[in-house]
């Protein structure tokens, strides 16, 4: 039997939605608000709060940037004073103080270790600095002996004493044989001796004078 429905259409039976399209609409609405809610919390979240964390740490950054750099000028401060301190220290080691050298210098020749061992007096002290070549000491003086091993005993004390410490080298004993009738003993001696510095040993290694062979 066919049914014909004469109603105008707004007063017409809406027909149902199937049950299982009805679900898998509300399922899908269910899921997608879901995803929106996920992506909401993930933006404004997640991303919000590492968005803020960084603003935080560039805050912080800026903040701080004053203060680095007053450290990096205070690190260079102390770096050119540091510098300026090892100067200082490296030229005070490397002065020579000519007074202890001399006292030392005095108790070599007034306390031998052995009674007449050298039997030495000295001339002359030249102190040299302004020679690049071969800073150091001259000593020019006599040994009243006519044996030339006595002058080589004073040579060998004078290094065997801490007044040769600031020194590199010293001259061989040599020396010219004087006879002299006014004195006692009549025979002696004389001699001039080079010592050098330490790092600053140049002509200082050849002989300080031309001295005569013993005879």
């Amino acid at each position: 039997m066919i049914r014909i429905d004469l109603l105008p259409q707004e007063y017409r039976k809406a027909e149902r939605t199937a049950p299982a399209l009805f679900i898998a609409t509300i399922g899908l609405v269910a899921l997608v608000c879901s995803l929106g809610a996920a992506l909401g919390y993930g933006w404004f979240g997640v991303v919000g709060g590492a968005r803020a964390d960084v603003q935080m740490a560039q805050e912080n950054m800026e903040g701080k940037k004053p203060q680095a750099e007053y450290a990096d000028k205070l690190e260079k401060e102390k770096k050119d004073y540091t510098e300026r301190m090892d100067h200082i220290k490296e030229f005070g080691n490397s002065r020579v103080l000519w007074t202890k050298k001399i006292d030392q210098l005095a108790s070599i020749i007034d306390s031998p270790a052995e009674s007449d061992r050298h039997q030495v007096w000295l001339q002359a002290l030249v102190v040299k600095m302004d020679d690049p070549r071969s800073p150091g000491l001259n000593i020019k003086g006599k040994s009243a002996t006519g044996q030339l091993n006595n002058l080589s005993a004073f040579n060998a004390d004078l290094q065997a004493t801490p007044f040769f410490v600031e020194f590199e080298t010293i001259t061989n004993p040599a020396g010219k044989k004087l006879l002299e009738e006014q004195f006692e003993p009549a025979e002696a001696f004389e001699f001039e001796t080079a010592l050098a510095l330490k790092g600053r040993a140049g002509d200082a290694k050849k002989p300080a004078s031309k001295a005569a062979p013993a005879k």
